[in-house]
């Protein structure tokens, strides 16, 4: 955690943000008040802190404590300086062990007498036959933006629950989809680069393919999505192409900036199919929340089913809430990176076979009742 420099922001005479004069006061009271704070270490429990959340937002105050008292970072000169790069650079050593223990098991999996080429086209074809990607979620990975009128009119108007960040490497097989309808389907858009990393993997040289696979300049983006038996990822905005040498080759992971949204509040089928779909939508929302894969309560609205208004209270995974056509390719994606995690839940392969399966069994009465979701 680092101290950062905000700048004022605003609309004409309205500041979004709060009075810099003001708010440096403020910062400075607060942390003169935690410093005087003792943290309580009774049978060796970890420190915990509860924040009372103010127009300043919950974020300012556990920055604070988490600087001031908890010690979690020490503050840094230059605040450019942090984030994926600096992270990537603190644990330069172990990032680059594991990388080039990646690159040794590509090595010793790679067909004798076969070319970058020839492997890259084999296992595209593969990877589309048996795991193709699955359809970008559309509204709902927006759906945590809730439009306020009360704010005002312009789209900009739109308040959010929340993005939590972090850095990891992740699991290159739970990635779902890189926004192509296909993989490695890049003929015109840098058709060279994948079959330069593939081949940068073969290089004895583990500074010279961390150079083309560019990890720390340019970091993987994506966005979790999170589910019970773990997460799926989506491209967020930058590795289409990595994500795609690194499933090619079979990479055991990945290192990527990640975000995970909050779950929202409520989702309504405008933001997730389009009007005439409205109604099957609904119908599959009933048979989740009857089967208890998603929690809430599903507020009808009989003259307009697009505009009628799930209130959300968990789900076990967010991908289920989509259309059905989209839905049955994420749990595709989702038993390749996890197998039998769905029929754990009680969704059994041929559930998600294809749509008139997944509409069938879901407007149908469920047999019994799993336990609620996420649990």
């Amino acid at each position: 955690m680092t101290e950062r420099l905000i700048e004022p922001c605003g609309r004409g005479f309205l500041l979004f943000d709060s009075h810099p004069g003001g708010c440096d006061k403020f910062v400075d009271d607060m942390w003169n008040r935690v410093a005087t704070a003792t943290p309580d270490t009774t049978a060796g429990h970890r420190p915990v802190a509860l924040v009372i959340g103010s127009s300043a937002g919950y974020g300012m105050a556990t920055t604070i404590a988490g600087i001031r008292r908890c010690g979690n970072d020490s503050p840094r000169p230059n605040a450019e300086d942090s984030g994926i790069e600096e992270l990537w650079r603190e644990g330069f050593d172990e990032h680059r062990a594991r990388f080039a223990s990646y690159m040794r098991r590509v090595r010793q999996a790679w067909p004798e007498q076969v070319t970058v080429a020839a492997f890259m086209q084999q296992r595209t074809a593969e990877l589309n036959a048996t795991h193709p990607p699955a359809l970008h979620l559309g509204g709902l990975l927006t759906a945590t933006y809730e439009h306020h009128s009360t704010i005002g009119p312009r789209i900009s108007d739109t308040l959010g629950l929340g993005v939590m960040s972090t850095c990891e490497w992740i699991d290159p097989a739970a990635v779902a989809e890189v926004g192509y309808r296909r993989w490695n389907d890049f003929a015109s858009h840098r058709p060279g680069t994948v079959p330069a990393m593939l081949g940068a993997l073969l290089n004895p040289s583990v500074d010279e393919a961390l150079r083309i696979w560019a990890l720390d300049e340019e970091p993987i983006r994506v966005m979790r999505i999170a589910g019970f038996a773990g997460p799926l990822y989506t491209l967020g905005e930058n590795g289409a192409h990595r994500l795609t040498a690194a499933r090619l080759a079979d990479l055991p992971g990945i290192w990527a900036s990640v975000e995970q949204a909050a779950l929202p509040l409520q989702v309504r089928p405008y933001q997730v199919v389009d009007g005439p779909d409205a109604a099957k939508l609904l119908a599959c929302w009933r048979g989740l929340l009857a089967r208890g894969l998603v929690t809430g309560h599903l507020e009808e609205d009989p003259d307009l089913p697009a505009f009628s208004t799930l209130h959300l209270d968990d789900a076990a995974a967010m991908w289920l809430l989509a259309g059905p056509r989209t839905a049955i390719g994420w749990a595709a994606a989702y038993e390749g990176a996890y197998p039998g995690a769905l029929a754990d839940l009680g969704i059994a392969p041929e559930r998600y076979a294809d749509v008139p399966a997944w509409t069938t069994w879901l407007s149908s009465p469920p047999l019994d009742r799993p336990p609620a979701a996420g649990r």
